[in-house]
Protein backbone atom coordinates (compact mmCIF):
# COMPACT_ATOMS: atom_id res chain seq x y z
CA UNK A 1 0.00 0.00 0.00
CA UNK A 2 1.43 3.21 -0.58
CA UNK A 3 0.87 4.68 3.04
CA UNK A 4 3.54 2.00 3.68
CA UNK A 5 7.07 3.56 3.01
CA UNK A 6 5.57 6.89 4.64
CA UNK A 7 4.86 5.38 7.52
CA UNK A 8 8.20 3.07 8.16
CA UNK A 9 9.95 6.75 7.79
CA UNK A 10 7.80 8.42 10.41
CA UNK A 11 9.04 5.38 12.53
CA UNK A 12 12.38 5.45 12.06
CA UNK A 13 12.17 9.31 12.87
CA UNK A 14 10.18 8.52 15.99
CA UNK A 15 13.30 5.94 16.95
CA UNK A 16 16.07 8.30 15.55
CA UNK A 17 14.85 11.09 18.09
CA UNK A 18 14.83 9.76 21.39
CA UNK A 19 14.21 6.19 21.01
CA UNK A 20 15.28 5.51 24.63
CA UNK A 21 12.56 7.74 26.22
CA UNK A 22 9.61 6.73 23.78
CA UNK A 23 10.30 3.38 25.28
CA UNK A 24 10.35 3.99 28.72
CA UNK A 25 7.56 6.19 27.79
CA UNK A 26 5.04 2.95 26.83
CA UNK A 27 6.86 0.91 29.81
CA UNK A 28 5.28 3.42 32.43
CA UNK A 29 2.33 2.90 31.11
CA UNK A 30 1.50 -0.77 31.19
CA UNK A 31 1.18 -1.17 27.37
CA UNK A 32 2.68 -4.96 26.41
CA UNK A 33 0.74 -4.46 23.25
CA UNK A 34 2.93 -1.17 22.07
CA UNK A 35 6.06 -2.62 22.88
CA UNK A 36 5.07 -5.67 20.83
CA UNK A 37 4.59 -3.11 17.90
CA UNK A 38 7.59 -1.15 18.47
CA UNK A 39 9.71 -3.89 18.54
CA UNK A 40 8.07 -5.33 15.27
CA UNK A 41 8.21 -1.87 13.51
CA UNK A 42 11.52 -1.17 14.65
CA UNK A 43 12.84 -4.61 12.61
CA UNK A 44 10.79 -3.30 9.74
CA UNK A 45 13.46 -0.85 9.71
CA UNK A 46 16.51 -2.55 10.10
CA UNK A 47 16.59 -0.94 13.90
CA UNK A 48 16.53 -3.53 17.37
CA UNK A 49 14.94 -1.63 19.56
CA UNK A 50 17.04 -0.48 22.30
CA UNK A 51 15.19 -2.57 25.32
CA UNK A 52 17.21 -1.36 28.34
CA UNK A 53 14.95 1.44 29.61
CA UNK A 54 11.71 -1.21 30.22
CA UNK A 55 12.86 -3.00 33.54
CA UNK A 56 13.63 0.33 35.57
CA UNK A 57 10.29 1.74 33.91
CA UNK A 58 8.14 -0.71 34.82
CA UNK A 59 9.96 -1.34 38.16
CA UNK A 60 9.48 2.49 39.06
CA UNK A 61 6.02 2.22 38.05
CA UNK A 62 5.26 -0.95 39.79
CA UNK A 63 4.08 -2.32 36.12
CA UNK A 64 3.49 -5.98 36.86
CA UNK A 65 1.44 -6.46 32.97
CA UNK A 66 4.90 -5.04 31.89
CA UNK A 67 7.41 -7.79 34.19
CA UNK A 68 4.64 -10.38 32.79
CA UNK A 69 5.81 -8.85 29.21
CA UNK A 70 9.06 -9.84 29.62
CA UNK A 71 8.99 -13.31 31.06
CA UNK A 72 7.82 -13.91 27.26
CA UNK A 73 10.69 -11.56 26.05
CA UNK A 74 14.41 -12.81 27.47
CA UNK A 75 15.83 -10.65 25.32
CA UNK A 76 14.84 -7.39 27.78
CA UNK A 77 16.48 -8.89 30.77
CA UNK A 78 19.44 -9.34 28.14
CA UNK A 79 19.20 -5.93 27.42
CA UNK A 80 19.25 -4.54 30.62
CA UNK A 81 22.08 -7.41 32.38
CA UNK A 82 24.13 -6.72 29.28
CA UNK A 83 23.63 -3.05 27.97
CA UNK A 84 25.69 0.18 28.76
CA UNK A 85 27.41 0.77 31.52
CA UNK A 86 24.98 1.04 34.35
CA UNK A 87 27.06 4.03 35.67
CA UNK A 88 25.55 6.04 32.60
CA UNK A 89 22.13 5.27 33.10
CA UNK A 90 19.29 7.45 34.89
CA UNK A 91 17.43 4.65 36.95
CA UNK A 92 18.28 1.03 37.97
CA UNK A 93 15.68 -1.30 38.49
CA UNK A 94 17.12 -3.08 42.33
CA UNK A 95 16.01 0.19 43.80
CA UNK A 96 12.79 0.22 42.55
CA UNK A 97 12.23 -3.34 43.09
CA UNK A 98 13.03 -2.83 47.00
CA UNK A 99 10.26 0.52 47.00
CA UNK A 100 7.77 -1.41 45.44
CA UNK A 101 8.51 -4.70 47.05
CA UNK A 102 8.93 -6.32 44.07
CA UNK A 103 11.81 -8.25 44.24
CA UNK A 104 10.72 -11.53 44.00
CA UNK A 105 10.62 -10.02 40.23
CA UNK A 106 14.23 -9.55 40.24
CA UNK A 107 14.61 -13.53 41.09
CA UNK A 108 12.15 -14.79 38.76
CA UNK A 109 13.52 -12.97 36.03
CA UNK A 110 16.99 -13.47 36.37
CA UNK A 111 17.83 -9.35 36.68
CA UNK A 112 21.51 -9.32 37.15
CA UNK A 113 22.44 -6.56 40.11
CA UNK A 114 25.47 -3.91 39.73
CA UNK A 115 27.19 -2.06 42.60
CA UNK A 116 26.12 0.96 41.92
CA UNK A 117 22.75 0.62 42.35
CA UNK A 118 23.67 -1.94 45.90
CA UNK A 119 23.60 1.71 47.84
CA UNK A 120 20.56 3.50 46.43
CA UNK A 121 18.62 0.33 46.90
CA UNK A 122 19.54 -0.33 50.69
CA UNK A 123 19.42 3.15 51.81
CA UNK A 124 15.60 2.59 50.27
CA UNK A 125 15.13 -0.78 52.63
CA UNK A 126 16.43 1.32 55.55
CA UNK A 127 13.62 3.96 55.04
CA UNK A 128 10.99 2.12 54.33
CA UNK A 129 12.16 -0.16 57.44
CA UNK A 130 11.77 -3.17 55.25
CA UNK A 131 13.95 -5.95 56.82
CA UNK A 132 12.94 -8.52 54.44
CA UNK A 133 14.44 -6.76 51.46
CA UNK A 134 17.54 -5.83 53.90
CA UNK A 135 17.96 -9.47 54.39
CA UNK A 136 17.50 -9.97 50.73
CA UNK A 137 20.28 -7.86 49.81
CA UNK A 138 22.83 -9.24 52.38
CA UNK A 139 22.04 -12.88 51.25
CA UNK A 140 22.85 -11.49 47.53
CA UNK A 141 25.74 -9.37 48.78
CA UNK A 142 24.06 -6.34 47.50
CA UNK A 143 23.37 -4.40 51.28
CA UNK A 144 26.48 -1.81 51.45
CA UNK A 145 26.59 1.11 54.13
CA UNK A 146 28.68 1.34 57.11
CA UNK A 147 26.83 0.72 60.20
CA UNK A 148 26.13 4.24 60.89
CA UNK A 149 25.00 5.08 57.62
CA UNK A 150 22.40 2.30 57.32
CA UNK A 151 21.31 3.76 61.09
CA UNK A 152 21.16 6.86 60.02
CA UNK A 153 18.76 6.45 56.62
CA UNK A 154 16.55 3.82 59.12
CA UNK A 155 16.21 6.11 61.67
CA UNK A 156 13.54 8.01 59.33
CA UNK A 157 11.05 4.95 59.79
CA UNK A 158 10.67 5.10 63.42
CA UNK A 159 10.53 1.27 63.45
CA UNK A 160 13.03 0.02 66.24
CA UNK A 161 12.55 -3.52 64.33
CA UNK A 162 14.94 -2.49 61.84
CA UNK A 163 17.41 -0.83 64.15
CA UNK A 164 17.88 -3.70 65.80
CA UNK A 165 17.84 -6.17 62.56
CA UNK A 166 21.29 -3.34 61.56
CA UNK A 167 23.09 -3.83 64.95
CA UNK A 168 22.57 -7.30 64.27
CA UNK A 169 23.44 -7.92 60.59
CA UNK A 170 25.84 -5.45 59.94
CA UNK A 171 29.27 -4.96 61.76
CA UNK A 172 30.79 -1.92 63.05
CA UNK A 173 33.72 -2.30 60.72
CA UNK A 174 31.92 -2.33 57.76
CA UNK A 175 33.04 0.22 54.69
CA UNK A 176 31.00 3.56 54.13
CA UNK A 177 28.93 4.15 50.82
CA UNK A 178 30.14 6.82 49.10
CA UNK A 179 28.01 6.65 45.97
CA UNK A 180 25.08 8.46 44.58
CA UNK A 181 22.61 9.55 46.25
CA UNK A 182 24.28 11.69 49.24
CA UNK A 183 25.13 9.83 52.21
CA UNK A 184 25.08 11.26 55.45
CA UNK A 185 26.28 9.20 58.60
CA UNK A 186 24.18 10.48 62.05
CA UNK A 187 21.43 8.49 62.74
CA UNK A 188 20.17 11.53 64.97
CA UNK A 189 19.82 13.30 61.98
CA UNK A 190 18.15 10.78 60.23
CA UNK A 191 15.50 10.88 63.60
CA UNK A 192 14.54 14.08 63.72
CA UNK A 193 13.17 13.90 60.58
CA UNK A 194 10.03 11.62 61.59
CA UNK A 195 10.65 9.28 64.86
CA UNK A 196 9.92 9.22 68.11
CA UNK A 197 11.66 9.72 71.54
CA UNK A 198 12.11 6.41 71.73
CA UNK A 199 14.55 6.22 68.60
CA UNK A 200 16.82 9.08 70.29
CA UNK A 201 16.82 6.70 73.34
CA UNK A 202 17.80 3.97 71.94
CA UNK A 203 20.43 5.42 69.88
CA UNK A 204 21.94 6.81 73.25
CA UNK A 205 21.63 2.93 74.94
CA UNK A 206 23.58 1.71 72.05
CA UNK A 207 26.47 4.19 72.43
CA UNK A 208 25.48 6.90 69.98
CA UNK A 209 26.48 10.44 70.56
CA UNK A 210 25.07 13.61 69.39
CA UNK A 211 27.71 16.21 67.21
CA UNK A 212 27.17 18.84 69.61
CA UNK A 213 29.25 21.32 66.68
CA UNK A 214 25.06 21.20 64.91
CA UNK A 215 22.55 21.83 67.37
CA UNK A 216 21.29 23.95 65.00
CA UNK A 217 21.16 21.34 62.11
CA UNK A 218 19.12 18.74 64.30
CA UNK A 219 16.41 21.53 65.52
CA UNK A 220 16.48 22.61 61.84
CA UNK A 221 15.43 18.86 60.71
CA UNK A 222 13.51 18.42 63.92
CA UNK A 223 11.60 21.34 63.91
CA UNK A 224 8.07 20.43 62.63
CA UNK A 225 8.31 17.28 64.98
CA UNK A 226 6.63 16.69 68.09
CA UNK A 227 7.81 19.04 71.63
CA UNK A 228 8.73 16.26 73.06
CA UNK A 229 11.43 15.20 70.38
CA UNK A 230 12.52 19.00 70.52
CA UNK A 231 12.63 19.13 74.27
CA UNK A 232 14.86 15.63 74.09
CA UNK A 233 17.28 17.82 71.43
CA UNK A 234 17.67 20.92 73.86
CA UNK A 235 18.03 18.81 77.16
CA UNK A 236 21.08 17.01 75.71
CA UNK A 237 22.87 20.20 73.61
CA UNK A 238 24.01 23.41 74.39
CA UNK A 239 22.10 25.39 72.23
CA UNK A 240 23.12 29.32 71.55
CA UNK A 241 20.93 32.25 70.26
CA UNK A 242 22.70 32.30 67.23
CA UNK A 243 22.41 28.56 66.84
CA UNK A 244 18.35 28.52 68.01
CA UNK A 245 17.64 31.79 65.52
CA UNK A 246 19.20 29.86 62.42
CA UNK A 247 17.46 26.89 63.20
CA UNK A 248 14.29 29.29 63.93
CA UNK A 249 13.20 29.71 60.03
CA UNK A 250 13.72 26.50 58.15
CA UNK A 251 12.00 24.80 61.62
CA UNK A 252 8.94 26.91 61.88
CA UNK A 253 7.92 26.17 58.41
CA UNK A 254 7.75 22.41 59.39
CA UNK A 255 5.53 23.02 62.18
CA UNK A 256 2.06 21.27 62.04
CA UNK A 257 0.29 21.91 65.50
CA UNK A 258 -0.15 25.01 67.90
CA UNK A 259 1.81 23.34 70.31
CA UNK A 260 4.93 23.34 68.37
CA UNK A 261 4.36 26.73 67.55
CA UNK A 262 4.49 27.81 70.89
CA UNK A 263 7.10 25.75 72.30
CA UNK A 264 9.54 27.84 69.70
CA UNK A 265 7.67 30.79 70.52
CA UNK A 266 8.65 30.54 74.19
CA UNK A 267 12.29 29.25 73.53
CA UNK A 268 12.50 32.72 71.41
CA UNK A 269 11.07 34.90 74.46
CA UNK A 270 12.91 32.87 76.98
CA UNK A 271 15.84 34.05 75.81
CA UNK A 272 14.29 37.74 75.10
CA UNK A 273 14.90 37.00 71.26
CA UNK A 274 12.22 38.21 68.53
CA UNK A 275 10.15 36.34 65.82
CA UNK A 276 9.71 39.69 63.83
CA UNK A 277 12.37 39.81 61.89
CA UNK A 278 12.13 35.65 60.11
CA UNK A 279 8.33 36.15 60.23
CA UNK A 280 8.49 36.27 56.16
CA UNK A 281 10.39 33.68 56.07
CA UNK A 282 8.43 31.52 57.74
CA UNK A 283 4.93 32.01 56.31
CA UNK A 284 3.81 28.68 55.29
CA UNK A 285 0.43 28.36 56.72
CA UNK A 286 -1.92 29.69 54.15
CA UNK A 287 -2.13 26.53 52.16
CA UNK A 288 -2.88 24.45 54.74
CA UNK A 289 -6.27 23.85 56.44
CA UNK A 290 -5.79 23.77 59.61
CA UNK A 291 -7.60 25.81 61.94
CA UNK A 292 -5.37 25.39 65.08
CA UNK A 293 -2.72 26.94 63.17
CA UNK A 294 -4.59 29.95 61.58
CA UNK A 295 -5.85 30.61 65.38
CA UNK A 296 -2.62 30.81 66.61
CA UNK A 297 -1.01 32.81 64.34
CA UNK A 298 -4.20 35.19 64.51
CA UNK A 299 -4.87 35.41 68.15
CA UNK A 300 -1.59 33.50 70.14
CA UNK A 301 1.49 34.81 67.89
CA UNK A 302 1.68 38.08 69.58
CA UNK A 303 3.36 40.93 67.92
CA UNK A 304 4.06 38.27 64.88
CA UNK A 305 0.52 38.75 64.10
CA UNK A 306 0.97 42.26 62.76
CA UNK A 307 2.75 41.04 59.81
CA UNK A 308 -0.35 39.21 58.42
CA UNK A 309 -1.81 41.78 56.66
CA UNK A 310 1.37 42.55 54.53
CA UNK A 311 1.82 38.41 54.11
CA UNK A 312 -1.47 37.91 52.51
CA UNK A 313 -4.69 35.58 53.75
CA UNK A 314 -5.86 31.82 53.62
CA UNK A 315 -7.73 32.74 50.28
CA UNK A 316 -8.20 31.51 47.51
CA UNK A 317 -6.23 28.45 49.31
CA UNK A 318 -8.13 27.04 51.69
CA UNK A 319 -11.69 28.42 49.69
CA UNK A 320 -10.80 26.00 46.34
CA UNK A 321 -9.36 22.89 48.29
CA UNK A 322 -11.58 19.72 47.80
CA UNK A 323 -13.26 18.14 51.29
CA UNK A 324 -10.87 15.82 51.27
CA UNK A 325 -8.41 18.07 51.64
CA UNK A 326 -9.90 20.56 53.90
CA UNK A 327 -13.47 20.28 55.58
CA UNK A 328 -15.91 22.73 54.39
CA UNK A 329 -16.49 23.63 58.27
CA UNK A 330 -13.04 24.34 58.97
CA UNK A 331 -12.76 26.51 55.54
CA UNK A 332 -14.99 28.49 57.33
CA UNK A 333 -14.13 28.62 60.26
CA UNK A 334 -10.57 29.50 58.90
CA UNK A 335 -12.33 32.51 56.95
CA UNK A 336 -13.91 33.66 59.91
CA UNK A 337 -10.75 33.67 62.28
CA UNK A 338 -9.53 36.02 59.37
CA UNK A 339 -12.43 38.09 59.62
CA UNK A 340 -12.78 38.29 63.07
CA UNK A 341 -9.59 39.77 63.06
CA UNK A 342 -10.41 42.52 60.85
CA UNK A 343 -8.27 41.50 57.89
CA UNK A 344 -8.82 41.61 54.12
CA UNK A 345 -9.71 38.55 52.46
CA UNK A 346 -10.06 39.09 48.95
CA UNK A 347 -13.35 38.41 48.61
CA UNK A 348 -13.54 38.02 44.34
CA UNK A 349 -10.68 35.53 44.60
CA UNK A 350 -12.05 33.52 47.22
CA UNK A 351 -15.76 33.42 45.71
CA UNK A 352 -13.87 32.20 42.43
CA UNK A 353 -11.76 29.74 43.75
CA UNK A 354 -15.10 28.25 46.30
CA UNK A 355 -17.13 28.41 42.62
CA UNK A 356 -14.76 26.36 40.76
CA UNK A 357 -14.30 23.47 43.44
CA UNK A 358 -18.65 23.80 44.49
CA UNK A 359 -17.63 25.01 47.93
CA UNK A 360 -20.89 25.95 49.03
CA UNK A 361 -20.38 26.27 52.36
CA UNK A 362 -17.60 29.17 51.82
CA UNK A 363 -20.21 30.88 49.28
CA UNK A 364 -22.92 31.01 51.79
CA UNK A 365 -20.78 32.57 54.12
CA UNK A 366 -19.49 35.22 51.73
CA UNK A 367 -23.25 36.08 50.81
CA UNK A 368 -23.63 37.09 54.58
CA UNK A 369 -20.57 39.68 54.50
CA UNK A 370 -20.61 41.01 51.29
CA UNK A 371 -23.09 42.75 48.85
CA UNK A 372 -24.00 40.95 45.68
CA UNK A 373 -22.73 43.37 43.91
CA UNK A 374 -19.45 41.43 44.85
CA UNK A 375 -20.65 38.33 43.62
CA UNK A 376 -21.88 39.94 40.10
CA UNK A 377 -18.54 41.11 39.99
CA UNK A 378 -16.79 37.80 40.30
CA UNK A 379 -19.17 36.13 38.02
CA UNK A 380 -18.55 38.87 35.21
CA UNK A 381 -14.42 38.63 35.31
CA UNK A 382 -12.73 38.04 32.01
CA UNK A 383 -10.60 35.63 32.66
CA UNK A 384 -10.27 33.25 35.33
CA UNK A 385 -7.87 34.59 38.53
CA UNK A 386 -4.58 32.85 38.31
CA UNK A 387 -3.30 29.84 40.31
CA UNK A 388 -6.66 28.77 40.88
CA UNK A 389 -8.55 25.55 39.64
CA UNK A 390 -7.71 25.13 35.26
CA UNK A 391 -10.72 26.23 33.38
CA UNK A 392 -12.45 28.06 36.28
CA UNK A 393 -15.71 25.56 35.08
CA UNK A 394 -18.84 25.89 37.60
CA UNK A 395 -20.46 22.58 38.44
CA UNK A 396 -24.31 21.74 38.56
CA UNK A 397 -24.85 22.36 42.17
CA UNK A 398 -22.71 25.80 42.40
CA UNK A 399 -24.60 27.18 39.10
CA UNK A 400 -27.91 26.05 41.51
CA UNK A 401 -26.68 28.63 44.16
CA UNK A 402 -25.90 30.94 42.03
CA UNK A 403 -29.13 30.93 40.37
CA UNK A 404 -30.73 30.41 43.79
CA UNK A 405 -28.73 33.25 45.85
CA UNK A 406 -28.08 36.13 43.25
CA UNK A 407 -31.17 37.14 41.14
CA UNK A 408 -29.10 39.66 39.07
CA UNK A 409 -27.73 37.27 37.09
CA UNK A 410 -30.66 36.02 35.69
CA UNK A 411 -30.83 36.78 31.96
CA UNK A 412 -27.32 38.35 32.65
CA UNK A 413 -26.73 40.86 29.96
CA UNK A 414 -23.80 42.56 31.10
CA UNK A 415 -20.44 40.57 28.71
CA UNK A 416 -18.79 38.33 30.00
CA UNK A 417 -19.51 35.17 32.48
CA UNK A 418 -16.87 33.36 34.27
CA UNK A 419 -18.68 30.19 34.63
CA UNK A 420 -16.17 27.90 32.46
CA UNK A 421 -17.17 25.37 29.82
CA UNK A 422 -20.48 23.38 30.67
CA UNK A 423 -19.67 19.24 30.39
CA UNK A 424 -23.07 18.31 31.21
CA UNK A 425 -26.41 18.45 30.38
CA UNK A 426 -27.61 19.18 33.73
CA UNK A 427 -25.14 22.90 34.16
CA UNK A 428 -26.19 23.03 30.55
CA UNK A 429 -29.91 23.15 31.43
CA UNK A 430 -29.52 25.58 33.99
CA UNK A 431 -27.17 28.22 32.36
CA UNK A 432 -29.68 27.36 29.35
CA UNK A 433 -33.43 27.92 30.62
CA UNK A 434 -33.15 29.02 34.41
CA UNK A 435 -30.14 31.79 34.51
CA UNK A 436 -30.82 32.22 30.76
CA UNK A 437 -27.25 32.97 29.62
CA UNK A 438 -26.24 33.56 26.46
CA UNK A 439 -22.90 32.49 25.02
CA UNK A 440 -21.67 30.20 27.19
CA UNK A 441 -18.74 27.78 26.30
CA UNK A 442 -19.64 23.76 25.26
CA UNK A 443 -17.13 21.83 24.52
CA UNK A 444 -17.31 20.64 20.74
CA UNK A 445 -18.78 17.34 19.48
CA UNK A 446 -15.41 15.87 18.00
CA UNK A 447 -14.51 16.75 21.94
CA UNK A 448 -17.53 15.20 23.25
CA UNK A 449 -17.55 11.80 21.15
CA UNK A 450 -13.49 11.40 22.23
CA UNK A 451 -14.48 11.13 26.15
CA UNK A 452 -17.46 9.33 25.44
CA UNK A 453 -19.61 12.09 26.75
CA UNK A 454 -23.02 10.76 25.48
CA UNK A 455 -24.88 12.65 27.93
CA UNK A 456 -24.04 15.72 26.60
CA UNK A 457 -24.23 14.86 23.14
CA UNK A 458 -27.76 14.05 23.47
CA UNK A 459 -28.30 17.08 24.80
CA UNK A 460 -26.62 19.26 22.19
CA UNK A 461 -28.98 17.05 20.06
CA UNK A 462 -31.78 17.60 21.83
CA UNK A 463 -31.53 21.33 22.15
CA UNK A 464 -28.73 22.10 20.19
CA UNK A 465 -29.68 21.65 16.53
CA UNK A 466 -27.76 24.09 15.12
CA UNK A 467 -24.32 22.17 15.86
CA UNK A 468 -25.72 19.43 15.03
CA UNK A 469 -26.64 20.41 11.37
CA UNK A 470 -23.06 21.31 10.84
CA UNK A 471 -21.08 18.24 12.14
CA UNK A 472 -18.49 16.29 10.19
CA UNK A 473 -19.19 13.09 10.93
CA UNK A 474 -16.06 11.68 9.58
CA UNK A 475 -14.12 13.81 12.70
CA UNK A 476 -16.55 12.38 15.86
CA UNK A 477 -16.73 9.07 14.51
CA UNK A 478 -12.42 9.03 14.42
CA UNK A 479 -12.71 10.31 17.73
CA UNK A 480 -14.84 8.81 19.45
CA UNK A 481 -12.69 5.48 18.49
CA UNK A 482 -9.24 7.02 19.60
CA UNK A 483 -11.24 7.56 22.36
CA UNK A 484 -12.05 3.69 23.02
CA UNK A 485 -15.75 4.96 23.20
CA UNK A 486 -18.09 2.29 22.09
CA UNK A 487 -20.73 4.08 24.38
CA UNK A 488 -20.24 6.89 21.71
CA UNK A 489 -20.08 4.98 18.36
CA UNK A 490 -23.43 3.44 19.65
CA UNK A 491 -24.49 6.87 19.78
CA UNK A 492 -23.83 8.25 16.74
CA UNK A 493 -25.14 5.11 15.15
CA UNK A 494 -28.30 4.52 16.76
CA UNK A 495 -29.72 7.43 18.56
CA UNK A 496 -27.80 10.89 16.53
CA UNK A 497 -30.42 10.72 13.54
CA UNK A 498 -27.71 10.89 10.98
CA UNK A 499 -27.03 8.21 8.28
CA UNK A 500 -23.44 6.90 8.76
CA UNK A 501 -23.12 4.66 5.50
CA UNK A 502 -19.11 3.98 5.66
CA UNK A 503 -16.10 3.62 8.36
CA UNK A 504 -13.47 6.38 8.26
CA UNK A 505 -11.22 5.81 4.96
CA UNK A 506 -8.17 6.23 7.44
CA UNK A 507 -9.37 2.96 9.22
CA UNK A 508 -9.75 1.14 6.27
CA UNK A 509 -5.91 2.52 5.25
CA UNK A 510 -4.25 1.57 8.78
CA UNK A 511 -3.85 5.09 9.09
CA UNK A 512 -4.80 5.30 13.14
CA UNK A 513 -4.63 2.99 15.29
CA UNK A 514 -6.88 0.88 17.23
CA UNK A 515 -7.92 -0.70 20.26
CA UNK A 516 -8.94 -4.44 20.03
CA UNK A 517 -12.54 -3.69 21.26
CA UNK A 518 -13.19 -0.84 18.96
CA UNK A 519 -11.98 -2.40 15.91
CA UNK A 520 -14.01 -5.49 16.33
CA UNK A 521 -17.05 -2.52 16.72
CA UNK A 522 -15.87 -1.67 12.94
CA UNK A 523 -16.30 -5.13 11.55
CA UNK A 524 -19.00 -6.00 13.30
CA UNK A 525 -21.28 -2.84 12.16
CA UNK A 526 -20.78 -3.94 8.78
CA UNK A 527 -19.58 -0.68 7.28
CA UNK A 528 -15.88 -1.51 6.45
CA UNK A 529 -16.72 -4.27 3.83
CA UNK A 530 -12.86 -4.02 2.56
CA UNK A 531 -11.49 -5.06 6.22
CA UNK A 532 -9.22 -2.92 8.14
CA UNK A 533 -5.93 -2.73 7.70
CA UNK A 534 -3.23 -2.90 10.36
CA UNK A 535 -1.82 0.16 11.97
CA UNK A 536 1.15 1.45 10.12
CA UNK A 537 2.11 4.47 11.81
CA UNK A 538 1.37 7.31 14.26
CA UNK A 539 -1.62 9.80 12.79
CA UNK A 540 -1.01 13.45 13.26
CA UNK A 541 -3.46 13.61 15.95
CA UNK A 542 -1.48 11.11 18.29
CA UNK A 543 1.55 13.07 17.38
CA UNK A 544 0.90 16.22 18.94
CA UNK A 545 -0.80 14.34 21.56
CA UNK A 546 2.10 12.20 22.24
CA UNK A 547 4.64 14.51 21.51
CA UNK A 548 7.57 12.43 20.45
CA UNK A 549 8.51 13.79 17.25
Amino acid sequence: MTHVPEAHKRVKEALDEDEQELVRFIADRARPNLLDWWVKMAKTVDKELVLVPVLPAAFKKGNVPVLEWCKSHPEVVDAYNNGKPKEEMDDWALEFAVKGKLLDWIDSLGIATFRVEHWPASQAGCVAGDTRALQWLLNKRCLVGSQRQLLAAAAEANDLEVLEWIIEHVDSSSPAATSWPAVQDDPFIGACIHSDVKIFDWLFAHGFQLDVGKPGKYLEFAGGNQVQVLEWLVSHLTVTNQQLKSAFSAAFRKARSAHVLNWWKHQLEARGMSARGTVADTWYYQDHCNVELWDWWLNKAGPMTTFLPELGGPCPSVCRSVPAQCTPTACVAILQLWHDAGLDLNPVACITAASTVGNLGALDWFLGKVSLDVFVKTFSLRECIVGLVPGCTYSAKTLLWWWANVPQLRGWTGGHVNCGTIEDPISAHIVAAMLKLPGVSMPDLKTLSQRGNVAMLKYIKDCRKDLMDTVNVNNVLVAASQGISVRALDWWMTQSGLHISACPQSFVAGEVALEENIRAWWLQSGLCPDGIAEYMGMSEDEEDEDGWW
